[in-house]
């Protein structure tokens, strides 16, 4: 347990890190603000009431894009290098993260932080939990008892998420870019 949360804990400073780093190297290399360079800019967020998106297909495309990081997780799971994924993954998510927020902030402003946050509701209120906890199970070692019914609930939610994220993050999206 105490080995847990200290990798908890090296888990938050990788995420903080990540996020930091971005925001610095993405805030030193902008200029400007340009309307094209924002992962959700405006002639984007203008379009999403009238895209035809086949939303089977972005749901399998998704899932497939975060399986790649559970089977990587899986298979490091038995490594040497199962704490040091573990730290990647966090850092790598910090600097998705600070990205996100500082693109977003610099082509909207303040009201960024909104868009930001749209981006990411609600599957991300299903999928940290998933990943913590499918990261716990895989990291934490073979004593856990009853390791086929938590992995399976994590699994749900982790399915739950993506089902959000294709389905109704592009709802979430349109309703806040209507708003600002």
């Amino acid at each position: 347990m105490i080995r847990f949360q200290r990798k908890k804990i090296f888990g938050i400073l990788s995420f903080g890190i990540g996020a930091v780093l971005s925001t610095v190297i993405i805030l030193m290399t902008a200029k400007t603000p340009r309307t094209d360079s924002c992962l959700l800019n405006r002639e984007l967020l203008l379009q999403i009431p009238y895209m035809m998106i086949q939303k089977k297909q972005l749901f399998f495309r998704i899932l497939l894009k975060r399986l790649k990081w559970l089977f990587l997780f899986l298979v490091f799971s038995f490594t040497i290098w199962k704490d040091r994924i573990y730290l990647f993954y966090w850092s790598v998510l910090g600097y998705a993260f600070g990205s996100l927020i500082s693109l977003s902030l610099l082509q909207y402003g303040w009201n960024g932080l909104w868009i930001s946050i749209a981006a990411v509701m609600p599957q991300i209120v299903f999928l940290i939990p998933a990943y913590v906890g499918l990261i716990r199970l895989f990291t934490g070692g073979r004593e856990q008892h009853a390791i086929l019914v938590k992995g399976l609930k994590y699994l749900a939610f982790f399915l739950i998420g993506v089902y959000l994220e294709s389905y109704v993050n592009l709802w979430v999206l349109n309703v806040v870019s209507k708003i600002i």
